[in-house]
């Protein structure tokens, strides 16, 4: 009783991805989803996309331009992009970048109260 449940079980979310996987559940190409629901691409950058344009222009670019390595990487642009690099960057940055005691997410944690404690 407890395999036949099971195999139900699994076959029902095997079901699920596989239907969540094809192309024609995108929205784009449903076409009755798309006359009740247009998607609608904003020109404008909104409230996200210019916090992280303002943080890349103020800390994240001044920061790696200083290594003359990963800035000459940069400077190819015919080349495949490769997630090491970005790990590369990304360590850089995280030695380099000025740390301040007041910016600090530790302490402000530290601060709150212990949940459970009487």
């Amino acid at each position: 009783m407890k395999s036949v449940k099971w195999a139900i079980f699994y076959s029902s979310i095997v079901v699920m991805i596989s239907g969540c996987s094809q192309a024609t559940v995108s929205p784009s190409q449903n076409k009755a989803l798309s006359a009740i629901s247009p998607s609608v691409k904003s020109s404008k950058n909104k409230f996200m996309q210019k916090s992280l344009n303002r943080w890349l222009k103020k800390d994240w670019t001044p920061i790696i331009d200083k290594n003359s390595t990963l800035k000459m990487i940069d400077k190819k642009k015919d080349r495949p992009f490769k997630l090491q690099e970005y790990v590369n960057k990304t360590e850089y940055y995280l030695k380099h970048k000025p740390k301040s005691k007041q910016l600090s997410n530790v302490q402000k944690l530290n601060k709150l109260p212990v949940i459970g404690t009487h």
